[in-house]
């Protein structure tokens, strides 16, 4: 799936995670925001990169910022993670269920997956998570700093801090486009701070990144 952007006039698609593996991915045009509930073209390569590198998810706690269809988490759990949180706005919970629940016998039996809503920032939400499931070994997020205001990018790396600790690996994958020079501004600068190292990993596409984010300072 090399595409430019999403597939929109498609409501399924099957999604390949290795050469045994697929799921099937329900997908909505608008649900609450511009962009919708849409399969992004760089969240497979965040399920490559996922299946590619095993041992950073397998065993782990596994929370997702805006995880929109659930493709990543549910791309978490077949890759062996011990736990993986999918979470998002309120809107668009049962459609990230939905797709948990159509892809339930690709999943691991032995690992737990659930749907949660985190809203950017909402300390209430946060503190709910950490009290429920305990501190997360690894944070993802797929496009989620795309066509966001400077506000919900700050209040996405107030989250991702407050849901780190020294043993927790941030994984972003991102796609350059004509908004890099904000997202600069917004993320990446307030974020670099707070983690002592940050890697860069490429993909099939130039303009499609794997960050890696470790060694994290409060």
């Amino acid at each position: 799936m090399m595409h430019s952007g999403p597939i929109r006039n498609v409501d399924r698609i099957s999604v390949p995670l290795t050469t045994d593996v697929q799921i099937e991915i329900k997908q909505v045009k608008a649900l609450g925001s511009t962009t919708g509930w849409l399969i992004w073209p760089v969240s497979t390569h965040l399920c490559k990169f996922i299946f590619n590198n095993p041992s950073m998810f397998a065993g782990k706690k596994v929370l997702e910022f805006g995880s929109g269809t659930g493709l990543v988490g549910i791309a978490c759990n077949i890759a062996g993670a011990e736990l993986t949180l999918l979470t998002d706005l309120f809107e668009g919970l049962p459609m990230c269920q939905e797709n948990v629940n159509f892809n339930r016998t690709s999943l691991k039996s032995n690992s737990k997956l659930v749907v949660e809503e985190l809203f950017w920032g909402n300390k209430d939400h946060m503190q709910s998570i950490l009290t429920e499931y305990g501190e997360m070994n690894v944070l993802i997020g797929s496009d989620v700093i795309y066509h966001q205001s400077p506000e919900a990018l700050a209040a996405l790396v107030d989250s991702i801090v407050a849901m780190s600790n020294p043993n927790t690996t941030f994984v972003l994958a991102y796609e350059y486009r004509e908004c890099m020079i904000e997202d600069e501004m917004y993320f990446f600068s307030p974020l670099r701070p707070h983690f002592r190292h940050v890697v860069q990993f490429n993909t099939e596409h130039p303009d499609r990144w794997i960050y890696v984010y470790s060694g994290f300072i409060h």
